[in-house]
């Protein structure tokens, strides 16, 4: 039998996020899974970010994904990341465990397994090109660069910032 206090809590945090579809895609893989688990959004502010992670870290959350604007200051509030996410310096997902907060930053993989099993594209000698170098481009531009792509052109209008990502 589940009981409220075994249920797991997962949310996604962002600014604004209310359009969000994510609930009920989590919650439908949790219960095809079998796992005793909530997902609901939480629209935080980004100057509200850090008390906000706090506040969930007190509260028992299992974890949380991070989206627009979050991704970057989230690398920050987490108390260890894994190599991708400190390369790309975004978190998209967190994992609350022990009272430790670990950061990862998926979004690459993501991309790269959809081109792979949708269009049978690999990582290994590709040419790509980014437009804009926010959170999810940053993640996207260091697992391409880590998987082995050729080329990674980076096109941003704050020159600085892909130059930032290029080193």
């Amino acid at each position: 039998m589940t009981t409220p206090s075994s249920i797991r809590r997962y949310a996604l945090l962002g600014w604004p996020v209310r359009h969000s579809l994510s609930p009920p895609m989590q919650e439908a893989g949790f219960a095809a899974l079998g796992i005793a688990a909530t997902y609901g959004l939480i629209e935080v502010a980004p100057a509200d970010l850090a008390g906000r992670v706090d506040a969930l870290r007190r509260e028992g959350y299992a974890g949380w994904n991070a989206t627009v604007p979050h991704k970057e200051a989230m690398a920050a509030l987490v108390d260890d990341l894994d190599a991708e996410a400190a390369a790309a310096g975004t978190v998209n997902t967190v994992v609350h465990s022990g009272g430790r907060l670990a950061g990862y930053s998926t979004d690459g993989y993501g991309l790269a397994q959809s081109l792979a099993e949708s269009f049978g594209l690999g990582l290994a000698g590709a040419r790509v090109a980014f437009v804009g170098v926010g959170g999810a481009a940053r993640a996207t531009a260091v697992h391409m660069a880590l998987t082995g792509a050729a080329d990674i052109t980076l096109i941003n209008r704050t020159l600085s910032r892909a130059e930032a990502l290029a080193d």
